[in-house]
């Protein structure tokens, strides 16, 4: 917005219409960049007034300054103009030469600041005419209207088509006459010499509480219309009043009800909200009367006030106290039957603001206590908040028995870029006026991320431009502001903006908070002031709501950075999901790998027994069965010299979904002493890999501890050397033959295990899951396999199987003692007893019994 002189709008002269038009446009589409005085003749006095300096008067109508662009000069004519003999003619017959008017004014004025800046500033002016009420494009033009200064001829004229883009056309004719005049940038300090003495000090312009009385006088008292109006309510006992927020419906009601005390009558005024409840009783303090039963007068009362007086009646004084079911259905409940027992006592007339949010049995209950008194009913459909129930003033009408509404629509309270705002975000289905100056700078919205520190500069602002306290609200949201020390002193009020519906203040401060743009809320606020409003905002909260609220989209069109910020923030935000989509399913790609890659799995042909090189250890994956992986890791722990981790399926409560666990079976020489540890693998996001570690806490797997992260790069080998590498794989390979070669009691397990036909084997394992004794856990295998072997009714002898055993496994006696060997097998036996696989016959002799579909074929027996 240009800076404009004078600040409060356009100097009153012979020009009603064409130069304030220019005025305001000017405003609106030059930037802070650019100076624009407007009325020479005024500045004229001004000077003459100060120091007794003659300027040269009459001349030019508006002077606009700028540091790169120079300056220049326009003369406004408004009515419909035509030429004759190059000079202009007006409908009056009026004749006069426009351009040569100007050339005359800057001339006059080239040569007074010449001589006043002490011959220290020459410099020569644009000029160009305004027509702002004429069409003057795609005629010819006299010679006059095109300047042929420059090397190409130029227009320097504008007209009434111009108007929406006079910014930019101005901008284009300032830098022709730049380098038609071959002009030098302004420096900083002649520009503001230049301002200084054509707007000489004192400033004159309006101080903002002079502005604040100003409008108090002419716009917020009873208007011309609004007298027609009440004089219409009075000839209707009901009446019900619409309109949107502004157009004086409460003071309306006011003035209503001192003319009904004027009558003698006595008058309940009725409103929801507390805050107004105390703004009325304050503006009716002459004629407010705390007893209902003293007349004439005004009773000010808001809805749960009434009702708790209705409770104390009826001796219900205790339900108040039942917190929210007494704001649901006890208050009402009580209003209603305190009406039914006739105990609310007798008022000659009711009135009623806010009406929109009264519930319709509410309504109903105040009709049939009103029934044949005056009821006046105000309301407006736009401030109802989405928490509350909402009556349409239609519904409210034909409650009451009240003709149609009607609908107030000259809007007196707010200055009109906030009237504007307004109408932009809030749709209307008829049209609505104001009466208001185009005051620009009556409307301030800020963004600013640092939306506490942007409220202290605004409340700063006020106190320097010295606006009492009592004339500022602050508005708020969910949370008060926590103000710095001594600024709370600097504010009339704070209030939340559910609670400031139907009260008003000259200045108003909406301060967030939380990141919401609600077109309700927020039109709600911004239509609390009367002469001065201060947005503020967070930048965030345009980007979360931009698609969802009218305020967003309509703030952002009309702020170039904002609206560029916000489609910047979108594209990163498009981006950074892009690379989140692609970082997903890289992740998942990789979760999918299992074995992981980092560790680095070396795999053997013809064999499940594979090496990891980032573990320095064993890697067996599942097999078919759980018993054939774990006979196959016990056989290599205790043939190796190195660890085996096997993947093994979990059991238990310590098992949570979203990990995979893996068994590792240290390294033993002693078949009854090989030591087993379950823990799990979990999916880390810092090395994007299944690894080692612990769950911190049983959640999910933001909370996995890695223990592999810190030594991936110093467990991967880096073979440069081929030969090195392939020695590395020779090793491996030899240990892999040592391992396949030997024959421990696991080996042979696992090829009895073999034999086994599937649902054998689900019956076994079923009954062999404790692992915890290896070599009697074995022992449960060898005698399954061999009892299994047999038809039921055949005989099976634990020394038989203890002696064929012992001597056909050399290796038994080199990891246990014979008597450590006979006595798992004969607890494998007791088992298999117990789960009625075998009847025991005498000490060590057992009976095959019958197991339905897994019993032996027939043909089996024992040997």
């Amino acid at each position: 917005m240009a800076i404009l002189y004078p600040k409060g709008g356009p100097v009153k002269n012979e020009s009603y219409t064409a130069e304030p038009t220019v005025y305001y446009a000017l405003a609106r589409q030059l930037s802070d960049d650019f100076v624009v005085i407007h009325s020479i003749p005024w500045l004229a006095q001004v000077a003459k007034e100060v120091d007794g300096r003659n300027v040269p008067t009459g001349e030019i109508d508006f002077l606009i300054l700028h540091q790169t662009l120079g300056i220049l000069a326009l003369e406004v004519k408004g009515g419909k103009i035509h030429y004759e003999h190059n000079m202009a003619v007006l409908p009056n017959g009026d004749r006069f030469d426009p351009v040569a008017q100007v050339r005359r004014g800057i001339h006059g004025l080239s040569r007074w600041i010449f001589n006043a800046s002490g011959s220290d500033i020459s410099y020569r002016f644009g000029y160009g005419v305004v027509f702002p009420q004429s069409m003057v494009k795609g005629r010819v033009l006299p010679p006059a209207l095109i300047d042929t200064t420059g090397e190409k001829p130029q227009s320097i004229c504008f007209d009434q088509q111009d108007l929406s883009i006079i910014g930019n056309q101005v901008m284009m004719l300032m830098h022709y006459w730049q380098i038609a005049l071959g002009n030098h940038p302004l420096s900083p300090t002649t520009l503001h010499t230049i301002v200084k003495l054509l707007l000489p000090d004192p400033d004159l312009t309006p101080t903002w509480v002079e502005r604040i009385e100003l409008t108090k006088q002419h716009h917020l008292l009873l208007t011309a219309q609004q007298s027609m109006r009440l004089q219409q309510i009075a000839k209707h006992p009901r009446f019900v009043l619409t309109g949107r927020s502004g157009t004086g419906k409460t003071l309306l009601a006011i003035e209503y009800a001192r003319r009904l005390v004027s009558q003698d009558k006595r008058v309940l005024f009725l409103v929801y909200n507390v805050a107004l409840t105390t703004a009325i009783k304050k503006e009716l303090r002459d004629l407010h009367r705390w007893d209902p039963q003293q007349r004439p007068g005004v009773v000010v009362r808001n809805y749960h006030e009434l009702c708790r007086f209705a409770a104390l009646k009826l001796g219900r004084a205790s339900e108040q106290e039942k917190g929210k079911r007494w704001y649901t259905t006890l208050a009402h409940q009580a209003f209603h039957d305190a009406i039914q027992n006739n105990l609310m006592g007798s008022y000659d007339a009711l009135i009623i603001d806010e009406g929109q949010v009264f519930h319709k049995d509410w309504l109903t209950d105040l009709q049939q206590w009103f029934t044949s008194k005056p009821l006046l009913i105000c309301c407006d459909e736009t401030q109802s908040f989405s928490y509350e129930h909402k009556t349409s003033a239609e519904e409210i009408a034909h409650i009451i028995n009240a003709p149609s509404p009607f609908t107030l629509t000259y809007n007196m309270r707010s200055p009109r870029p906030i009237f504007d705002r307004l109408e932009q975000v809030i749709t209307s289905h008829y049209e609505q006026q104001s009466q208001r100056d185009d005051e620009q700078d009556t409307l301030q919205e800020r963004a600013n991320p640092d939306a506490l520190e942007e409220l202290h500069k605004a409340i700063k602002q006020l106190q320097t431009d010295h606006i009492p306290p009592e004339h500022i609200m602050v508005i708020y949201w969910k949370t008060s502001p926590t103000y710095r020390d001594g600024f709370e002193k600097l504010v009339g009020q704070t209030i939340s903006v559910y609670k400031c519906r139907g009260i008003e203040a000259p200045v108003v401060i909406i301060w967030p908070y939380i990141d919401t743009i609600d077109d309700i809320t927020w039109a709600c606020a911004y239509s609390r002031a009367t002469s001065r409003c201060i947005a503020i905002y967070k930048p965030i909260t345009f980007l979360k709501h931009y698609d969802e609220y009218q305020f967003a989209k309509v703030l952002a069109s009309g702020t170039p950075r904002l609206s560029q910020w916000i489609h910047q923030r979108k594209e990163q935000e498009r981006q950074q999901q892009e690379l989140r989509e692609a970082h997903k399913k890289e992740t998942q790609e990789l979760r999918a790998l299992w074995p992981s890659p980092s560790w680095q799995i070396v795999a053997f042909e013809n064999i499940a027994l594979q090496w990891s090189y980032s573990w320095q250890a064993w890697y067996l994956p599942k097999q078919s069965t759980q018993i054939e992986t774990l006979l196959w890791a016990m056989h290599v722990a205790i043939t190796s010299p190195y660890d085996v981790y096997a993947e093994v399926q979990g059991y238990g409560i310590g098992y949570l979904p979203g990990y995979r666990y893996i068994r590792k079976f240290l390294s033993s020489t002693k078949a009854n002493k090989i030591t087993q540890e379950d823990f799990a693998i979990g999916w880390c996001k810092t090395c994007q890999s299944w690894s080692r570690g612990q769950i911190v806490s049983m959640s999910h797997d933001s909370i996995w501890s890695c223990s592999d992260c810190s030594h991936i790069t110093t467990q991967t080998p880096s073979y440069s050397d081929t030969n090195e590498q392939g020695g590395k794989l020779n090793l491996l390979r030899s240990a892999q033959q040592i391992v396949m070669q030997d024959s421990t009691v696991f080996s042979i397990a696992l090829s009895d295990w073999a034999e086994l036909h599937s649902e054998q084997q689900r019956f076994v394992e079923e009954h062999c899951q404790n692992t915890e004794e290896s070599l009697n856990w074995v022992g449960r295998i060898i005698t399954a396999t061999e009892i299994l072997a047999l038809t039921p009714g055949s005989l099976v002898e634990t020394a038989i199987i203890h002696r064929l055993s012992w001597d056909g496994i050399p290796w038994l006696a080199t990891a246990i003692t014979e008597e450590q060997w006979l006595d798992a097998l004969v607890l494998g036996m007791r088992l298999w007893a117990r789960y009625k696989a075998v009847r025991r016959k005498s000490k060590g002799v057992y009976e095959v019994l019958s197991l339905g579909p897994i019993d032996a074929e027939p043909t089996k027996g024992y040997v």
